[in-house]
């Protein structure tokens, strides 16, 4: 499956310099580039930290200004591969494609704005129940108390409850509603309908994202 991603393309380094809306300059390298696509086999399940790890890269490649040889009228891709959910030996996969590059400085910026706010503060945004749900969701057409459910279910259930990172911030058992937390003035700006800071933190994130991917299995 990663060699179909791959496209049978050698692989290199690409170094990005973006200069972001806000003043912020990203720099960086992003590996594992076959032609214009960004691919990462993962030997774990195919879960949100690596899809939204690859929309980063691809967003700071699009943003960087230069093609970086991509072939002319091209955008960039980039493509993930792990295990798919269950017991199967089915492989999972996600193909992400770069908006225009205003658009991923854009939503770069904002991300590494969250960022710096993380640096200040803990944010509510566990990846797979923030996931859940900005897909429950669905870009703002689902009904909020179905996607809290999502959300909390997926928080009870998983790993993230018990990550070594989320005790040390929220402490042993935390509940997903103690979590969610209340929006700011900032979240009732961009997302007045979200009723949780989790909420519209997860819509910020998510949303582009899931906009700009197609995903199945194989």
């Amino acid at each position: 499956m990663a060699r179909q991603v791959r496209a049978d393309q050698a692989s290199r380094a690409v170094d990005v310099s973006a200069a972001l809306p806000s003043g912020v300059l990203v720099t960086g390298t992003v590996p594992g580039v076959h032609g214009g696509r960004v691919v990462r086999a993962e030997y774990s399940k195919l879960g949100p930290k690596h899809r939204l790890r690859a929309w980063v890269q691809t967003l700071a490649l699009a943003a960087s200004g230069g093609d970086g040889g991509l072939p002319e009228g091209q955008r960039w891709h980039a493509g993930t591969v792990g295990r798919a959910p269950g017991r199967g030996a089915k492989a999972a996969w996600s193909l992400i494609q770069s908006p225009d590059p205003a658009d991923a400085a854009r939503l770069l910026d904002d991300l590494v704005a969250l960022r710096a706010e993380a640096t200040r503060a803990p944010l509510p945004l566990p990846p797979d129940a923030s996931h859940a749900y900005a897909v429950s969701r669905g870009g703002g057409t689902g009904d909020p108390g179905q996607a809290t459910s999502e959300a909390r279910f997926t928080w009870n259930g998983g790993f993230e409850k018990s990550d070594a990172y989320h005790l040390m911030v929220w402490g042993d058992g935390a509940s997903f509603d103690a979590i969610a937390g209340v929006p700011d003035e900032d979240d009732r700006r961009r997302f007045p309908d979200e009723p949780s800071r989790l909420g519209a933190l997860a819509r910020r994130v998510w949303d582009p994202l899931l906009a700009h991917e197609q995903k199945g299995t194989s």
